[in-house]
């Protein structure tokens, strides 16, 4: 039997179907119990933005604020540039620079942009921090140190310079494997009571969904996102995730998915 499903209905069943879990009911999201103190508050689907390049391996600049446009027009709360599946590391300091300021330059309106200040070694990385926030960017986010062996204490002193050099708030990606040590709660956790503008995170260590609940429960954080293509956002969110940071391909969707999650909407059955 052939029946029309409205879209709504459909990215409600793609989210279930996607994500392997029930509905949740209309009960409202712990995600938005954070009370709003001094930090800016960060919600939403912030998308990660891809770097186009040419044939010839250069940035491909007008493709890359076409692609910023796109995710705009998606109704991304927030876009994130360069990260790891905007390959950073294998671009220049000035294509990095570059590429900041078409972002932070192109009409946002309400969409907050994130700039990817990690590098190989600290003082590039302070560099990088600075010209975002004299670019006006909202926040910046860096994996730790991640080139030889690193301490814990190493770590939080690279994170609290970048805290003091941007004068913004910083994301902590904790994604661990070659990207730098795999930090635990406790200690992420510590960094963000020292300092407020420390309070927010993309985590990706398992379990994930753990952790997020650890972060919330401390009371510290205006910003605790995941990963892993929003595949568990459901889950995440009803644990008191602020959001997830995916690839941007389906950023209508995944927007489209959070929205109705946060506005209470996705309780109900299928068609």
């Amino acid at each position: 039997m052939n029946r029309k499903i409205a879209r709504r209905d459909f990215l409600v069943c793609a989210g279930e179907a996607a994500l392997g879990l029930p509905l949740l009911t209309g009960a409202p999201l712990r995600a938005l119990a954070f009370a709003e103190n001094t930090a800016r508050v960060f919600r939403g689907i912030f998308a990660i933005l891809q770097t186009p390049f040419t044939l010839d391996d250069k940035f491909a600049e007008g493709d890359f604020e076409r692609e910023v446009n796109f995710c705009v027009r998606g109704g991304a709360q927030g876009l994130v540039w360069p990260q790891l599946y905007g390959e950073f590391n294998v671009l220049t300091e000035a294509e990095r620079r570059r590429g900041a300021e078409i972002l932070l330059r192109t009409p946002r309106g309400k969409t907050a942009a994130v700039i990817g200040v990690q590098t190989a070694d600290r003082e590039t990385a302070l560099r990088l921090t600075r010209h975002a926030a004299e670019n006006r960017a909202d926040a910046v986010i860096s994996l730790p140190p991640y080139r030889g062996s690193v301490t814990l204490e190493a770590v939080a002193d690279y994170y609290r310079a970048i805290a003091e050099a941007s004068g913004l708030p910083v994301f902590i990606q904790n994604s661990g494997g070659e990207w730098g040590p795999a930090l635990p709660t406790d200690f992420v956790i510590r960094l963000a009571k020292e300092n407020p503008r420390l309070g927010y995170v993309k985590e990706e260590i398992s379990p994930v969904p753990l952790r997020l609940e650890q972060y919330k429960k401390s009371g510290e954080f205006h910003g605790v996102f995941s990963g892993n293509a929003g595949r568990n956002l459901l889950n995440e969110l009803a644990r008191g995730s602020s959001g997830t940071m995916p690839a941007c391909e389906f950023v209508d969707v995944d927007v489209q998915i959070y929205n109705l999650a946060a506005s209470g909407k996705m309780a109900g059955s299928c068609p």
